[in-house]
């Protein structure tokens, strides 16, 4: 996620046209976000708490979307409440549709879904197709439309299409349930990664370029996201491998711990990355990406050491 935003917001336009620059985009895609919601989802499903205790989870993961949205933007809305940038709209920020808005309401959904039912739901439901509704929206509820579905430029992660990797993550942990077995280990991982892996390089030209395509890739179609899923089975394969083999090495060690804290990095890192953001927008040469990318990586990893021992918190 870092390697993405840097380019995106740091670097000069012309970079990310580049092959590097474009495997960077994609990086920042599939292997993201949709993990990031189907690892919430699997451990959603397996949960044991009640439909009002994931309510207020839900709620609580909404306010630190709303403290997120601020903390990133500071430094652009106090200079927009100078006069500065006139042209752009400060709601667009304040309001803008982050992944923290996604999972606390994919929480609140599911938390609706265990107090009418019981229970968690185990499989992936049909995601429905609102976007044409939600576009027709107009004055100040489109802000709040925008969480739902739709094609707003500052809606990054709708319920619709993203809440259905939430979904997946349920319906494997129910896999893994029915299995009865670490599926992790044995041949498993390897057929997957074979398979997942083939199927992904054959079709994955137009994957590939929604990925490249911000606004394409934020409000991706079912095509996108069979893709996306298909890609997702392999990457896990992926992981079962690394940590069979690797696990021990440093590099494995550290990517596992910043899995593990991964929200914390998440907003640290945005919270860097956005206020700098709005001093170098795009005006950083190429060859400074590599740079650029290692400095916040570590100031990222550096604060969430920090949090974690001033909150008390395991460091994973």
């Amino acid at each position: 996620m870092i390697q993405v935003h840097v380019p995106e917001l740091f670097i000069r336009p012309e970079f990310v046209k580049t092959s590097a620059g474009q495997v960077g985009m994609f990086l920042g895609g599939p292997p993201a976000a949709p993990v990031f919601m189907a690892v919430m989802g699997w451990f959603l499903a397996g949960t044991n708490k009640s439909a009002g205790q994931l309510a207020l989870h839900g709620l609580k993961i909404l306010g630190l979307g709303c403290g997120f949205n601020l903390g990133l933007n500071v430094h652009l809305l106090i200079r927009m409440s100078r006069g500065e940038f006139e042209f752009l709209n400060p709601w667009h920020y304040v309001f803008g549709v982050d992944i923290l808005f996604l999972a606390g309401l994919s929480v609140l959904i599911l938390a609706g879904w265990r107090k009418l039912a019981g229970r968690m739901p185990e499989g992936i439901g049909a995601t429905p197709w609102i976007n044409r509704w939600c576009d027709g929206t107009d004055g100040p509820l489109r802000y709040l439309i925008a969480y739902v579905g739709g094609t707003a430029t500052w809606g990054y992660f709708p319920v619709f299409p993203w809440f259905a990797y939430v979904l997946m993550g349920m319906l494997a942990h129910g896999v893994q349930d029915i299995l009865h077995e670490r599926t992790g280990r044995g041949p498993l991982p390897t057929l997957c990664l074979m398979v997942a892996g083939a199927i992904s390089a054959v079709t994955g030209k137009k994957a590939f370029a929604t990925a490249n395509d911000l606004e394409a890739y934020y409000h991706h179609d079912a095509l996108f996201l069979i893709w996306t899923v298909v890609f997702l089975v392999g990457w896990w394969a992926l992981h079962c491998l690394a940590e069979r083999n690797a696990g021990h090495l440093v590099v494995v060690r550290y990517l596992k711990w910043v899995g593990r804290n991964i929200t914390v990095m998440y907003v640290f890192q945005w919270l860097i990355i956005g206020n700098l953001a709005t001093a170098v927008y795009q005006t950083v040469l190429p060859g400074a990406w590599l740079p650029c990318w290692a400095a916040v990586t570590f100031a990222s990893t550096a604060f969430t050491l920090a949090w974690l021992k001033l909150t008390g918190k395991r460091a994973g």
